[in-house]
């Protein structure tokens, strides 16, 4: 599967134009679905809990936070120094990752410089989708990472249901190869948004036999 290209000035202007719809949608959107929860809890009274109301409504609030994290994304990279080890076991020691084995391969003190709040982002969601196309197999899920003199890299390693075959719709918003309910789709449209904001690539590779490799990398040297 073709990896993410690296982004270019067009991608600038291209994040610069999400971050302005995004907040415009979150700020006119927001307030009205609180307003529509808050009346229908009045009307509905004890009807509300457990209605096909309440449930679509926390279906739109869902909703909202992924275009919020879409918006994060987008935003300017504020690139500091920090320890890449202390971030990779802060994601994967979240309750989320709780009932999959996860297995980090270094435990040693990495500094590298980027945005730790985007690849937080972008490995957060890498994560997600390994742990789920995993659950089947119950193989646990390695998570690699290091840096060179010009790029830092995370590599995440499954051995779940893998790729299907012509696979480049999943990098796009909504579209998802996996059959569980309450999924956007938008996952990958996040990762590949904060690697874009980095000026760093995504790979999406087939493993053989199965799984799949998701490695981000961005640069930290002079080409940054």
């Amino acid at each position: 599967m073709p990896d993410l290209p690296h982004s270019t000035d067009n991608d600038d202007i291209a994040g610069e134009a999400i971050q302005m719809v995004t907040e415009l949608v979150l700020h006119e959107i927001s307030p009205q679905v609180r307003r529509v929860k808050i009346h229908a809890q009045a009307e509905l009274a004890e009807r509300f809990h457990g209605s096909t109301t309440e449930a679509s409504l926390e279906r739109l609030h869902e909703f909202l936070k992924v275009l919020r994290r879409v918006h994060e994304a987008a935003g300017a990279p504020n690139v500091k120094e920090f320890d890449l080890t202390d971030l990779i076991q802060t994601i994967s020691g979240r309750d989320e990752f709780s009932t999959h084995p996860v297995l980090v391969t270094r435990s040693d003190t990495l500094t590298v410089l980027g945005d730790p709040d985007l690849i937080d982002l972008a490995v957060s969601n890498g994560l997600v989708n390994a742990v789920e196309a995993s659950d089947a197999s119950g193989k646990p899920v390695i998570v690699n990472f290091g840096r060179t003199d010009k790029d830092a890299w995370i590599t995440i390693l499954d051995e779940g249901i893998g790729l299907p075959p012509g696979a480049d719709f999943v990098w796009k918003p909504g579209r998802t190869n996996k059959g569980k309910s309450g999924h956007f789709g938008w996952g990958l449209t996040v990762a590949q948004r904060s690697m874009r904001s980095l000026h760093g690539v995504i790979f999406l590779t087939p493993r053989d036999p199965v799984g799949v490799s998701f490695e981000v990398r961005w640069p930290i040297g002079e080409d940054r």
